[in-house]
């Protein structure tokens, strides 16, 4: 099968349920404020953009930074190299989790030869990759459990 085909599939499939979960979302009246379609999309593509469109900056800072910071490693590990869907499904899955990030890294690094480094690395590197994918994946599902940001404090007159 065509990988680029596998990744259109899977980007639709990801789409059809981000777009139901937003519908379930919306008629559910204990659901923080926001537009959880755009959070769900918008976390998909940047870790912890969804925590920021539901107010909750901080803690979308420290995510997207701990998940940036891992999936740099990662790629600094496999000596700036991705794996193919040819190579491992699994890492590529993961891979899959980190969303823009993942595509832009594929079209600016690509995927070169594994001559250079011990493929000992290149396996700790790829396992980072995935691993920032994941801890992504679980940021969305996290959205469904964020409450909304308290309102500031007002000060007295």
């Amino acid at each position: 099968m065509d990988p680029l085909l596998l990744e259109l599939g899977i980007l639709a499939f990801i789409a059809v349920v981000a777009v139901f979960t937003a519908y379930a979302l919306k008629r559910n009246p204990k659901a923080p404020p926001g537009d959880p379609l755009a959070a769900l999309v918008l976390g998909w593509c940047v870790p912890g953009a969804g925590h920021w469109i539901l107010g909750q900056r901080k803690k979308a800072i420290f995510l997207f930074v701990a998940i940036m910071l891992t999936f740099a490693a990662g790629v600094v590990l496999a000596d700036f190299r991705n794996v193919k869907n040819a190579d491992n499904e699994f890492y590529w899955a993961g891979q899959l989790g980190c969303g823009l990030i993942y595509f832009i890294a594929n079209v600016l690094i690509g995927n070169s030869p594994h001559d250079k480094v011990p493929i000992e690395w290149y396996e700790i590197g790829l396992l980072y990759i995935c691993v920032a994918g994941m801890l992504n994946v679980v940021l969305l599902l996290n959205l469904f459990n964020t409450p909304p940001a308290p309102a500031p404090a007002k000060e007295a007159a």
